[in-house]
This record gives structure tokens, C-alpha cells and sequence, in this order.
């Protein structure tokens, strides 16, 4: 990393689509469109009251941060991050800039997307014991390579790199990312910290989280995690389920 780069960056999984509903049957997303639930401006703004308490957005008489907000460019990320702009401006008088690339889109996850949990299943596991559910299912899409006409791990990789190239070496103060579970909670948060998008595990975290990671410049210059919470408005920080990658 040169001189010039993001001090903390704020992974943020976008709000709830008809897809991550727990209520309703579930099935693949990946890069396909899928609109925020209604009531979403609401909720993010939560949440980003919730950022700006943890992130000390709110003293007053000081210097405001510069804040970047990047996206990813599908609806469900770019709308979490707008509103989230809009609310940190008209509340906190936190100015910022937007902007989108088509580099943290989710996984392209080929002949699945659109496919429900239960006929994907077969084709990502011979387990027949799995359940058909997001618990399953995630863990799976973040391990598995040969799904038909999906984004490899090398791609991912490669697009990623570039995020990290020109949206965090190359911007100073802090990075709010919009991200997707898997590309962005996961892939890239690995890729930050210890420069290998499957470094770790797969870990669940419910739409609205947050990760924060903090630059070390003692670590190889990469970041370090240093604090999780949301979704907010239940009075609680949950904790992230991390979740053991079953071998198909």
C-alpha cells in the first residue's frame, strides 16, 4: 500500500431484498437485480446512527472526517448507500462522496442465480443429509469453484484487487463499503486482512452488519478487524455465527 490510503474502512452488508427474507423461501441472488424491502430508508438510517455513535461521527466544534461511501453497483447496495449519505449529511452535517463500481458486485454464481435453495442444493453438494437453507447454502456458494458459467475464485480475485487498488490506496480518512455477503463481508474483507480472499471461514452476517477494519501498518501493511455490530433497532450487538465450510 502507498501513503495515501483509507485509515478505517466500514463493511456494510446492504438491507434485506425479497431474497434474504427469512419469512419466504429462499433463493440464489448473485449479480441479479433485487430491490430493497420496503421500508428500508428507515432502517439504514438506524444504522447509520448506529455508525455514527460507534465511529464518533457526532462530536461537535471539530473537523468533520472525510468519508467516502463505495458501492457496489447493483440496486440493493447502491440504495443502502445513498440513503445512508443522505442521513449523514441532513443529521450530522457529515459530508461525503458516492461512488459505485461494478467491482463489488456479488459472485456471479452462473446457472444458480435465480434457482431456489432446495434445486440448487444437488448441484453444489452429494450430501443428502444438508438442509435446503441460507445456513447450508452460503457456506457453499463461498467454497465452491465449478459451479456452471460462475465467476471463479480467480476472477474474483483479480476484480477485488482492483478495489482494493483504486478505492482504498488511493483515498485518505474513511471508506464505508456497501457490500454483498459473500463478496464483500467475506471475500474482501479476507483480501484486506490477510491478502487471500479465502483465508477464512465463510461467517454469516445478517443484513445491516457492520465490520470495521482498521489499517496496520505493522501487519504487511493490510488492515486488522476491530469491531462488529448491527443490524440495529433490536437493542442488542449481536455476534457473527461463524459457520464450518461443508465439502460437497
Amino acid at each position: 500500500l502507498n501513503n495515501m490510503t483509507l485509515d478505517k474502512i466500514l463493511l456494510v452488508r446492504h438491507d434485506a431484498t425479497d431474497a434474504t427474507d427469512p419469512t419466504k423461501v429462499g433463493y440464489i441472488q448473485g449479480q441479479t437485480e433485487s430491490r430493497l424491502q420496503p421500508g428500508f430508508v428507515g432502517r439504514i438510517q438506524s444504522l447509520t446512527d448506529l455508525i455514527a455513535e460507534k465511529e464518533e461521527l457526532t462530536r461537535e466544534g471539530e473537523a468533520k472526517k472525510q468519508l467516502h461511501i463505495v458501492s457496489s453497483s447493483l440496486i440493493r447496495t447502491y440504495g443502502t448507500a445513498e440513503a445512508m449519505l443522505h442521513h449523514l449529511w441532513r443529521r450530522y452535517g457529515q459530508p461525503g462522496e458516492l461512488r459505485y463500481t461494478e467491482y463489488l458486485k456479488e459472485r456471479g454464481q452462473g446457472n444458480l442465480e435465480g434457482m431456489s435453495f432446495k434445486d440448487a442444493l444437488p448441484i453444489l453438494s452429494k450430501g443428502s443429509h444438508l438442509s435446503t437453507d441460507a445456513e447450508t447454502i452460503y457456506p457453499l456458494l463461498y467454497s465452491e469453484d465449478n459451479v456452471p458459467n460462475a465467476e471463479t475464485h480467480e476472477a474474483v480475485t483479480r476484480r477485488l484487487a482492483q478495489v482494493a487498488q483504486e478505492y482504498v490506496q488511493g483515498l485518505e480518512g474513511i471508506g464505508i463499503f456497501t457490500v454483498h455477503l459473500i463478496s464483500g463481508m467475506n471475500y474482501l474483507r479476507n483480501l484486506l486482512t490477510d491478502g487471500n480472499i479465502l483465508a477464512k471461514p465463510f461467517e454469516r452476517h445478517p443484513n445491516l452488519s457492520v465490520v470495521r477494519l482498521e489499517f496496520d501498518a505493522k501487519n504487511f501493511m493490510r488492515y486488522r478487524i476491530t469491531g462488529q455490530y448491527g443490524p440495529p433497532g433490536n437493542g442488542v450487538t449481536p455476534g457473527t455465527k461463524q459457520l464450518v465450510i461443508q465439502n460437497s
